[in-house]
């Protein structure tokens, strides 16, 4: 029997986080053995020692040995159909919506295809501004940036974006190219947008024929009891929900899709760098739909979800005991991979960051394309690399140092 056989992603996972979090065996206190002297909470990347390494290697062994495997080969320019059947059927399945091959094609993750759906929409000679939300991941922006679009910051709320806000500059700065969001699970902030919302902003977007593309790569890193209903099942020729498994699988493996009508499937990939190159990460998706046919990529999701809720409810309950009291908020996040904090003015995160050499943190500015004091006491934390005795040790190094600038 080969090895590899034997292989369980839960076991895995729990394996490692026993003896790196101990939320089974242990509630110590203490800092972990493995800790340094300094924490890097501004990492939104998933700990090396918990990627399913095994699980990949089987799975590149049973595509390689397929005597029909195209793997290798260039790849139908939507993707391969073994991946685009898998990927169908999952999401099917976990939105209890039907989501029909037709509406979907690979990309080389969630940046490749918010970089294909700039270029692709730009061809179309739309404005040359884009809209997005205030805050917003601060990469997404330098993506969007470099095809020359102009950036504007729509405000938010815990619901999301505000349309009466997206009203006013719409009529300022006219229809944009297409407007950028994070509904689920928000990076930087965590929020999650109700479905009333999501309903508003789909409606008017409809009305105005203003495209809205969803970057929703958090929507399967979700612990709330409450469903959450993806952008995608919309099935409207003004929504693109793109996505990824960088956050539940790999990010290695550089897989991700669009999901979107047929109309606009057509217009994505219609583009030269497929035309000439075929199907985008054409191996390792496949390696992908094996993971998800066999179930095994379903399980260690599962288990990476409670993993991270452990993690996320401790750095949740150590900031509530340790700088809750020193005016700092926050919202306790029901998936995802941070929390967001605002500083009581008049502190800074420039100051705090000075002042806390030993805890890196992403501060808030960059996140938004127009600034605000609250930009400037803002700051993201990422709860999934650390252990729960490193994590509250990490807050209460904050705490001390939010202490002294009071």
């Amino acid at each position: 029997m080969d090895n590899t056989d034997m292989y369980d992603p839960k076991q895995h996972i729990m394996d490692a986080a026993e003896q790196w979090d101990g939320w089974s065996t242990s509630d110590s206190e203490t800092e972990a053995k493995d800790s340094t002297n300094h924490y890097n909470l501004s990492l939104g990347w998933p700990v090396d020692g918990e990627l399913p390494n095994e699980l990949i290697l089987k799975s590149t062994q049973r595509i390689l040995s397929k005597t029909n495997a195209n793997a290798l080969n260039y790849g139908d320019d939507l993707g391969d159909d073994f991946f685009l059947t898998q990927l169908s059927e999952f999401l099917s399945k976990t939105y209890q919506h039907p989501i029909p091959k037709s509406n979907l094609m690979v990309t080389g993750g969630a940046s490749q295809a918010l970089d294909l759906c700039c270029t692709q929409i730009k061809s179309k000679g739309s404005n040359k501004v884009v809209f997005v939300e205030n805050p917003t991941y601060f990469l997404a922006q330098e993506v969007i940036k470099t095809h020359g679009f102009e950036i504007i910051g729509i405000e938010t709320d815990e619901g999301g974006v505000i349309l009466s806000d997206l009203e006013r500059k719409v009529e300022a700065h006219g229809k944009p190219a297409f407007l950028y969001i994070i509904p689920t699970h928000h990076n930087p902030t965590g929020r999650t947008m109700p479905l009333d919302r999501r309903d508003e902003l789909k409606n008017y977007c409809e009305r105005e024929q203003i495209m809205i593309v969803a970057d929703e790569v958090y929507q399967f890193l979700s612990w709330s009891d409450e469903k959450v209903k993806s952008f995608g099942e919309y099935d409207s020729d003004v929504v693109v929900s793109i996505s990824s498994f960088t956050k539940i699988l790999s990010p290695g493996l550089r897989v991700g899709w669009i999901n979107s009508t047929p109309s606009n499937i057509s217009l994505l990939h219609d583009a030269g760098v497929i035309r000439s190159g075929g199907a985008l990460s054409n191996f390792t998706a496949q390696l992908v739909a094996d993971c998800l046919e066999r179930g095994a990529l379903q399980d260690y999701l599962s288990t990476l979800v409670t993993l991270y809720k452990f993690r996320s409810s401790s750095l949740h309950s150590s900031l509530v005991d340790e700088v809750a009291p020193l005016g700092v908020t926050f919202s306790k996040p029901t998936g995802g991979y941070f929390i967001w904090c605002t500083l009581p003015p008049p502190l800074t995160t420039a100051r705090l960051i000075d002042n806390c050499p030993d805890v890196t943190m992403a501060s808030g500015t960059p996140f938004f394309a127009s600034q605000s004091s609250v930009s400037e006491r803002s700051f993201r934390i990422c709860f999934v690399r650390y252990n729960q005795p490193q994590l509250q040790a990490a807050v209460k190094r904050l705490s001390v140092a939010i202490k002294s600038l009071l």
